[in-house]
């Protein structure tokens, strides 16, 4: 599995793993976005889970602020899963360990 290092995970010492990226997301979705459906990899933000503009926004801001950096994702292609926040998360976290 691979291992990532957010600048909050290089105050603690330590890296961030896959799995932990996912639990933050799923964390996040349930807490600052509300979401009380059962949360998979393959659940589609907005069909499955039911967010909304403002719930996007929510799990974005959250996101950004929890590992201390900017998404910026791709306009033409936003996350439609969970797996696609994940997978954005850990792009963005390999860009900052680099």
């Amino acid at each position: 599995m691979p291992l990532f290092r957010p600048e909050s995970a290089v105050e603690m010492g330590g890296f961030v793993k896959q799995a932990e990226v996912f639990e933050t997301v799923v964390k996040t979705l349930k807490g600052a976005c509300g979401v009380k459906k059962p949360i998979s990899a393959g659940s589609r933000l907005v069909e499955d889970l039911g967010l909304d503009s403002m719930g996007m926004l929510a799990l974005a801001v959250d996101l950004e602020n929890r590992f201390r950096l900017k998404l910026e994702e791709d306009q033409a292609h936003p996350p439609e899963t969970v797996s696609d926040v994940v997978q954005l998360l850990q792009s963005r976290l390999q860009e900052v360990e680099s």
